[in-house]
């Protein structure tokens, strides 16, 4: 969420060390930065012919994706060396898994807008 948000790995980590009341761990240092380090290399993009799709920067890990047993039946048509089909229903869950995996989607596709809904407060007994 980080990273999502545009902040670096340096950041975070001096973020946690600033305010930690203790040592934190020098392996979870590391584990942050390798995987805020891998954030981007998958992208979630929205082609108006194909709908949503799953690009790889890095061919290597879109291999080591379509070979892991619990994300590849989430995954569509394999458009081209780099891009796989994902069904919109899946959307949710392949990110969730990616990141289980270490390596989190950066998401582009947005999502469409829907009709405005009011809504108000009730403050009576405020």
């Amino acid at each position: 969420n980080a990273r999502a948000a545009g902040h670096d790995a340096e950041q975070v980590v001096d973020a946690l060390v600033s305010f930690s009341r203790y040592a934190v761990p020098q392996p979870l240092l590391v584990d942050i930065v390798d995987t805020m380090g891998r954030y981007g290399r998958l992208q979630l993009v929205k082609h108006p012919a194909h709908g949503l799709m799953l690009v790889s920067l890095d061919r290597a890990v879109l291999e080591e994706v379509l070979r892991n047993k619990k994300i590849a039946p989430m995954l569509g048509a394999r458009l081209d060396d780099d891009t796989v089909i994902v069904h919109n229903s899946e959307r949710g869950r392949v990110k969730q898994m990616l990141l289980k995996i270490g390596w989190p989607a950066e998401d582009l596709a947005g999502y469409v807008d829907g009709e405005a809904h009011p809504i108000e407060l009730d403050q009576d007994g405020w």
